[in-house]
């Protein structure tokens, strides 16, 4: 067969192989698709390489190799897309070959290799330690060159075919009756009498015959050959009958030396004539040494057992070779050799016997208590042999005896001696679980772990000790063993987890045993009872210890599951796994799937990743669902850390069109030269972009690129305005170019500033900061709420029993009582009352973990449970944003309210800061101004308002009043406030939510148009402020910041504070503010006013932005000199 249709053929079961591996990693480990997936590629690998001896992959200096030669280009091409290929790789190996002798067992040891993670590989150290860990080095050789079978492939006879140089090819040819010219019969004549010409005519014949032979050895049947017969019998016909004896002598010497047992082999099963072929046969077997006799008879063995094994295909040769076995060992050297090996047998069986008896008096003296017998090596090692005949013979007491009284041992000795116990110990354990005798198997658990504690050598001991434990915590978890098997579980948590101290090779071998044990009907068994039932169960805390298999289980349930509350369920348990979920993550995210499995996915990695995995997430931007896009966007932002504006960056250059808007409006806070060399090509590519996205891209563009306080803002907005009247351009509103040309006035003036100012001696001046200090008001406010006033729980239901039991100091009955009222009081949805109930139950006895936790238990049960459904559906995107607590936490933390057709929620001006959710009915978002009413939005079931008044701290600059009759669910910012502290991520994950809401976008911007009715100018410079009491009078709180704009009717302008809350306080405060009115800044004007907004980029840290409502408008003369100051720009 040509080696082109060899590697044909090869490829086409590399394929299916790799095809396999594919299913695999797609695919649940016991799911139809994986185990018709195999089980094709076994046979397909296996026939192949039984059809050729082995196929083998390469990948070499000068290229890659298939079947040991080089790839035609587009198979190499097709190769370097596998799968296979590329783990190679991971695993730093070079070759992958697959020979005959491998079973299903070996095929799937051999499959998990290209199916191993990363993390996994790098554990053992590296893809050699790995693979060899497995026992699969034969699989994957450091070096290789072609098939090396030392059964198969015999060595060269090119030494002997020197010889044949010096003998006529045509003698040669004559004699092996490769041709019949008889004319050389008198050259062969002259040769034969010449003792030495006659040898070296025999060795070069059979040389070449041999040569023959072994391009065939063990392949078509040519393992005997006519040729060496006729050969030798034309030879004996030219001999002379007193030159055969030294020339079968000089031959046998010759070839003995020289040729490989394999080649040795080839020429004993030879036929062999009488005459020089007795002689020759003779003389082989006699002057070859016994080890080498040895090494024949061995060879021959294996050949023909083997060879029988194969039944069919190799019935002839199996014959020959053992007719050859059998005609060497009726030899005289044959016989000794059988005499030989059947009295080393008796030798051995016959101390055999003795050690047994040896070790079952030993164990006899053991059990009449004499513990001494564990001093000697020979009755330790051979006692898990003795139990297993005890075993089988019915003896379970006794041995049950011995393994206590082995365990108690274990912990008299020292750690050498304790070592050599448990090793025993481990022996005994396999015995055991070889004969189901879990139970004492578990009277040794304790030593087996506490062993695993302690020591701290990586062995092949350790690994079965390892593998012990897990199939002992296994059966404990499915026979009611619970305790034992958790206990186990928890000291390999603590080892992987570090907190126990370990060796990386133990905590290896650890993971590795882990990571190997997939047992899919105990992982849904803990799921569904850990879905079913509390947080807090048992099922919840073993799943995120039981290591990756369980991980890559949860992977594969997270991405079917279709209930909102068990998905978020999943993804805790996941985050809870941390590390060791995430390569599983890493590996599956990149693979086809259903967009909300990608979704889901990408959520998690925001929980886990890091800003390494920001490149893993990127491409998601471009998913074909908007939604896994947002999804990748909020993660990037979320783990990219301090890295955010290189991954914003990366963002714009491939997100779609319709997240550019959101990436754009992300970088305000990083905006600068380099950001807007970005901005400039998008906003130069504007006008290729939808009407639906184009202006407010454009918008934020613009935004951004008059933040930048750079040349290339300036030359991008100048670029910009020069193309207004470009025809492309004309769609774009009049907001745009007047956004531009403040943009562009101010950056100007930045610039001129950081220009004129360079040579100048810098200001030392620290920035002030508002808040800092407190008035001595705000003191006293403080130290009272410090102190813990003793609460009052006597209105609380049930109450007066509770202090009855007090009373009589039966506290036990009153934390029972306790307990049921709670219940009661959550059932009947009274959750506050509960609240204060298990706050007062924490009071009695701080130390009643198990009531204290129960009553937690019953409070959330209720809470989630008591969840209306529809109103979980009509909120379900919330829904899917929390986690269940959160949910159900934000759900009861809101008054429900409900309103008359015609009935106004909110009124424009008001300085509530409340959240409104609306379940049902439609109301009106609109506001008034000269023109009359301005509709902004009808709002339906499933929207939300009010998100500026609650996360900007800004008055109502709308109205919101019912069309129809209409129900809401309102939350206050009270309660934020208190869950900043308990449940400090909900109010963080509640703000990007209502950022996402376009709708509220819409009430921001209608609501500026509101407020600011007066034309508004852009102008920069320092503003002094001062804070106003009640009275008008100065608090002596003052801050310095940055003016933004101004008009008749008002000002803003920026300014820090070190938290949140204090930026709060400031809504509503009557304000002095302190602007220039000329460019040299000597003059100023005092004007009061109220504050009306709070506002802050949710991504900048502590930057806000506060809005002036003056109690007098400025004349316009005032307004001219405060604009030519602050060198303005008019905008609308």
């Amino acid at each position: 067969m040509s080696i082109e249709q060899k590697q044909f053929e090869s490829m086409e079961a590399f394929r299916t192989f790799n095809q396999a591996i594919t299913t695999v990693r797609l695919y649940p480990a016991k799911s139809p698709q994986v185990t018709s997936a195999i089980e094709k590629a076994y046979q397909t690998l296996k026939s192949c390489a039984r059809k050729f001896t082995e196929i083998s992959y390469s990948n070499t200096a000068v290229g890659s190799l298939l079947c040991g030669a080089e790839m035609p280009a587009e198979l190499g091409a097709e190769f370097e897309a596998f799968i296979i290929f590329r783990h190679l790789q991971l695993l730093d190996l070079k070759h992958v070959v697959f020979k005959p002798a491998f079973d299903r067992n070996l095929f799937n040891n051999i499959i998990s290799v290209f199916t191993s993670r990363k993390d996994e590989i790098s554990r053992e150290g590296g893809g050699r330690p790995f693979v060899d860990g497995l026992g699969l080095k034969q699989f994957f050789p450091d070096y290789y060159q072609g098939a090396v079978d030392e059964q198969r492939t015999p060595e060269t006879s090119s030494d002997l075919l020197q010889l044949s140089k010096s003998v006529p090819d045509g003698v040669l040819g004559y004699l092996i009756r490769e041709h019949g010219r008889d004319e050389l019969l008198a050259k062969s004549r002259k040769i034969f009498p010449s003792n030495e010409r006659a040898t070296e005519v025999v060795l070069a014949g059979i040389a070449r015959i041999l040569d023959h032979l072994s391009a065939f050895y063990l392949d078509d049947k040519r393992v005997l050959s006519i040729s060496f017969t006729r050969f030798i019998e034309n030879c004996e016909t030219l001999l002379i009958e007193e030159t055969r004896e030294v020339v079968a002598h000089a031959v046998a010497d010759s070839l003995i030396d020289k040729l490989s047992k394999q080649l040795m082999v080839l020429l004993l099963v030879q036929d062999y004539p009488a005459g020089l072929g007795d002689n020759l046969f003779h003389l082989f077997v006699t002057k070859m040494a016994d080890e080498r006799f040895r090494e024949t008879i061995v060879l021959l063995r294996d050949l023909s057992t083997r060879l029988k094994q194969q039944k069919a295909a190799n019935a002839a040769q199996a014959k020959l070779f053992s007719a050859a076995l059998n005609k060497l060992l009726a030899t005289s050297k044959g016989k000794q050799f059988l005499g030989r090996e059947k009295a080393q047998s008796l030798l051995e069986s016959g101390e055999e016997g003795r050690r047994e008896k040896r070790v079952d008096a030993g164990v006899k003296a053991l059990l009449s208590g004499n513990t001494e017998t564990f001093n000697n090596d020979e009755f330790v090692l051979g006692l898990p042999s003795a139990l297993d005949k005890m075993i089988k013979s019915g003896g379970s007491e006794d041995v049950l005896r011995v393994v206590e009284l082995l365990t108690k041992e274990i912990h008299l000795r020292n750690d050498n001696d304790k070592q050599r116990l448990i090793h025993c110990l481990v022996l005994i354990a396999e015995q055991l679980i070889a004969n189901d005798l879990w139970d004492l198997l578990d009277e040794m658990s304790g030593n087996l772990l506490s062993w695993i504690e302690e020591f701290d050598t990586a062995d092949s001991l350790y690994e079965k000790g390892v593998t012990i434990l897990q199939a002992l915590m296994t059966y404990g978890w499915y026979n009611d063993k619970c305790q034992n098997a958790d206990q186990i579980l928890n000291t390999f948590h603590k080892i992987r987890s570090g907190s126990l101290n370990k060796s990386p090779p133990c905590i290896a071998i650890i993971g590795r045993v882990q990571d190997r044990t997939y047992d899919r009907e105990l992982f849904e068994s803990f799921l569904d009872a850990y879905l079913f039932t509390p947080k807090d169960s048992l099922e919840g805390k073993r799943l995120p210890m039981m290591g990756r298999s369980a991980g890559s289980f949860l992977v594969d349930r997270l991405l079917v599951e279709q209930k909102t509350s068990n998905r978020l369920n999943i993804i805790d348990l996941l985050a809870e796994m941390g590390s060791i979920a995430l390569p599983v993550v890493i590996e599956r995210i990149q693979e086809p799937m259903p967009w909300f499995g990608k979704r889901n996915l990408v959520t998690l990695t925001t929980r886990i990743g890091g800003p390494e995995h920001v490149q893993m997430i990127l491409p998601l931007l471009k998913h074909d669902d908007i939604r896994v896009q947002r999804e990748a966007f909020v993660c990037i932002h979320s783990i990219s850390g301090d890295h955010r504006k290189k991954a914003l960056l990366q963002c714009l250059n491939i997100c779609s069109e319709a997240m550019r808007c959101d990436v754009v409006k992300a970088m305000r806070p990083y905006s600068d030269s380099e950001c807007a060399q970005h901005l400039s090509v998008l906003l130069t590519d504007q006008e290729h972009y939808s009407e639906e996205n184009r202006q407010p891209l454009v918008l934020e563009v613009l935004e951004v690129l008059s933040r930048s306080r750079s040349i290339e803002g300036k030359n991008a907005l100048t670029q910009f305005l020069s193309n207004k009247k470009k025809k492309a351009n004309r769609n774009l509103s009049e907001i745009a170019w007047k956004t531009a040309s403040a943009g562009l006035k101010q950056l100007e003036t930045v610039i001129g500033s950081q220009d004129s100012t360079a040579h100048s001696v810098p200001q030392t001046e620290p920035k002030a900061e508002m808040f800092e200090r407190s008035s001595p008001a705000s003191q006293a406010r403080e130290k009272v709420a410090a102190v813990q006033l003793p609460q009052d729980y006597s209105e609380l239901p049930g109450a007066d029993q509770v202090n009855e039991f007090l009373f009589q100091g039966k506290n036990e009955l009153a934390k029972e009582a306790l307990v049921k009222i709670i219940g009661k009081m959550a059932r009947e949805r009274k959750f506050e009352a509960a609240e204060r109930l298990r706050e007062w139950l924490i009071e009695i006895d701080p130390m009643a973990l198990s009531e204290i936790i129960r009553a937690a238990e019953i409070i959330e049960h209720e809470k989630v449970s008591s969840i209306d459904q529809s109103d979980a559906e009509a909120w379900s995107e919330l829904y899917d944003l929390l986690s269940t607590e959160e949910f159900a936490t934000l759900y009861h933390g809101m008054k429900r309210k409900s309103y008359k057709s015609d009935e106004y929620i909110v009124r424009q001006g008001s300085k509530e800061s409340n959240l409104y959710f609306v379940t049902s009915g439609k109301i009106k978002i609109f506001f008034e101004d000269e023109r009359g009413e301005i509709l902004v939005k009808t709002a339906r079931r499933g929207d939300v308002f009010g998100a500026e008044t609650v996360f900007d701290s800004t008055v109502w600059t709308v109205n919101a009043a019912c069309l129809t009759k209409a129900e809401v669910l309102i939350l206050g910012v009270d309660q934020l406030l208190i869950w900043r502290t308990e449940l400090p991520s909900l109010e963080s994950r509640l703000t990007d939510f209502c950022l996402k809401l376009k709708d509220d976008q819409v009430f921001a911007t209608q609501g500026s148009r509101d407020r600011r009715r007066s034309e508004r100018h852009k102008v920069s410079g320092r503003v002094s402020s001062l804070l106003l009491d009640d009275n008008g009078s100065l608090t002596g709180i003052a801050s310095k910041g940055e003016l933004v704009d101004i008009s008749e009717g008002g000002v803003s302008f920026l300014f820090r504070v070190s938290q949140k809350k204090n930026a709060r306080l400031l809504l509503g405060r009557a304000i002095r503010v302190q602007i220039p009115i000329d460019l040299t800044v000597r003059e100023q004007l005092e004007i009061d006013g109220e504050i009306i907004a709070v506002c802050g980029p949710q991504s900048l840290e502590n930057e806000f932005s506060i809005h002036v409502n003056f109690r007098e408008k400025l004349p316009e003369d005032m307004l001219e000199s405060i604009c030519n100051a602050g060198q303005e720009k008019t905008v609308q």
